[in-house]
């Protein structure tokens, strides 16, 4: 029996290690889609199984199950900015090596099965285990984004015990942790990062010029569009940096809200980066909080996020204070100085991935493999689509708020900072 090129003994290979028993046998197995389950860079499953164990009575376990993207497009857009091998090398080598060397486990899925040929990973099953997608339009609050960051600070001191206990740094250690695909500049030759660059910026500026009754200075908005893109391309010869998880919007993180408090996991894991670690907290927080919350929360988090990274490392038996002395400053001071990339980031992110849903696909402006749309000239503006969405309910109506709120950061942002070009 196979199911979409999954076969019986690696089931049977996939309980036995989720179980940790030898004598469990599969009875049969299904996989089916988890929803809207086809993404940009993934389909999403469940694979449920049926088996026995030896008297007991026959049971049922699930598994989270990701395959390639089904569309053509999109799957070689994968597979050839080494998206999927990404996740391979996070699952088999770097998670393990994480921890190993901080002593816990990492706020991630177990991982059982990775197979290159038919791309696919076998995970645990995260909501069996009462982990929980947030709604992607209803903001988190203080609760969630403490457990958010919690797991972000484990992701990062896994990163420097790694690189403390083995006395190398991450580059020498992870494959692919220099390669960016996912945020392109207008140099890039990668057509669909590089259509959603220039698409993103012409929809913001249009979004301005129509919500805002602006007049935009659209050079000036692509200059930060591109010093985004610098930054996002990671390593930094200024800051530390940390083993970076790069995607950090609501639909990465589960949540596990229980009588003791929140925990978070962290999902999704191919765009991962070497980066100083404000790049995540500021993804984190520009695309799952409001203006208002950051202005009021913002640094008692990252004061939160250090001492988190401290306990990390000493219940390790590393004392940050001695590995990296200016641990704290630099945090701080690099939060400061990429502030205009936390805007940014909510302007090409939220607008675009919160419309899924609201807008009809055969609506909206489509995409296609044809460079001619990668450039400024031709950019794909679908700002009216957007508008056209606020007014469609009450999801509409959060939707327009949420837009609001970003562009309104976005401005005073650019205000501030849109004329100070830095290097990181």
């Amino acid at each position: 029996m196979t199911e979409r090129g999954l076969s019986r003994a690696e089931v049977q290979l996939v309980l036995r290690t989720a179980l940790k028993k030898d004598a469990v046998r599969v009875l049969d197995f299904k996989e089916e889609g988890v929803g809207a389950n086809v993404g940009f860079m993934g389909e999403h499953n469940t694979l449920t199984v049926h088996y026995s164990e030896q008297e007991s009575e026959n049971s049922e376990i699930s598994f989270f199950l990701k395959r390639l993207p089904a569309g053509e497009r999109f799957r070689t857009f994968v597979l050839e900015h080494g998206l999927f091998a990404k996740e391979k090398e996070m699952y088999e080598k770097l998670v393990p090596l994480m921890e190993r060397s901080l002593r816990r486990k990492m706020p991630v899925a177990d991982c059982y099965l990775v197979r290159d040929d038919s791309g696919y990973v076998i995970l645990q099953d995260l909501q069996r285990m009462g982990y929980k997608l947030w709604d992607k339009y209803a903001l988190l609050g203080r609760r969630q984004v403490e457990a958010a960051v919690r797991a972000v600070a484990a992701l990062h001191a896994g990163s420097l015990a790694a690189e403390a206990t083995s006395g190398k740094l991450m580059p020498r250690i992870a494959d692919h942790c220099l390669k960016e695909a996912l945020i392109a500049d207008n140099t890039s030759d990668n057509v669909v990062s590089r259509q959603w660059h220039f698409s993103t910026w012409k929809t913001c500026c249009s979004l301005l010029g129509k919500m805002h009754n602006l007049k935009v200075d659209e050079e000036k908005m692509h200059v930060a569009w591109e010093e985004a893109a610098c930054v996002a391309a990671g390593f930094s010869a200024k800051y530390r940096n940390v083993l970076s998880h790069g995607d950090l919007w609501v639909n990465n993180v589960l949540f596990n809200d229980h009588a003791d408090g929140v925990d978070a996991v962290l999902v999704d894991f191919q765009v991962y980066r070497y980066a100083p670690p404000a790049l995540d907290l500021l993804t984190l927080l520009h695309l799952t909080t409001s203006r208002d919350f950051r202005a009021q929360h913002q640094d008692d988090l990252i004061e939160f996020y250090i001492r988190q990274v401290d306990d990390f490392l000493k219940a390790a038996g590393l004392d940050r204070k001695t590995l990296l002395p200016d641990f704290a400053a630099q945090t701080h001071q690099s939060f400061e100085e990429f502030e205009i990339f936390g805007a940014v980031m909510a302007a090409r992110y939220i607008p675009i991935c919160l419309k899924q849903g609201l807008i009809d696909p055969s609506q909206a402006p489509s995409f296609t493999s044809n460079e001619k749309y990668a450039t400024k000239e031709f950019a794909v503006d679908q700002s009216d689509a957007l508008i056209a969405a606020f007014g469609r309910g009450p999801i509409g109506r959060v939707f327009e708020e949420r837009v609001l709120d970003t562009l309104n950061c976005l401005v005073d942002a650019l205000k501030i900072k849109l004329n100070e070009r830095r290097n990181i």
